[in-house]
């Protein structure tokens, strides 16, 4: 088996992509979101300073959670993507997708015109 030179680029473009761009953009996007809310609160106060600043800071901590929902599911997400394995690849043996859909009883009519008839 040989290596091809496109599969080492491909590699290190993944291992940065992964480990290194990820991780610091969910991190600015998260940090920037909630001083985005505190900067916004600031200007408010200044503006309106007795009525404004409760419905922002109601917001800002609506935001704040949605962010961090958001950065957990990413985090997984991205987590999730960096550590999948691709199964047990010692039986190369895989069933067509016209056995597959008998197999299955598909009703896709894709499915269905690539399955062979079967004549009684």
């Amino acid at each position: 088996m040989s290596v091809h030179p496109i599969n080492i680029l491909l590699f290190f473009i993944e291992f940065i992509s992964t480990f290194i761009i990820r991780p610091i953009t969910l991190s600015i996007r998260l940090m920037l979101n909630m001083a985005v809310d505190h900067l916004l609160l600031s200007i408010s106060l200044g503006v309106f300073a007795l009525f404004v600043p409760i419905p922002v800071m109601l917001l800002g901590t609506i935001v704040c959670i949605v962010q961090v929902l958001v950065f957990c599911l990413l985090g997984s997400i991205y987590i999730a993507l960096a550590t999948e394995g691709h199964g047990d690849h010692d039986d190369h043996g895989h069933a067509s997708t016209a056995q597959s859909a008998r197999l299955i009883g598909s009703t896709s009519p894709s499915l269905a015109l690539a399955t062979p008839k079967e004549n009684d």
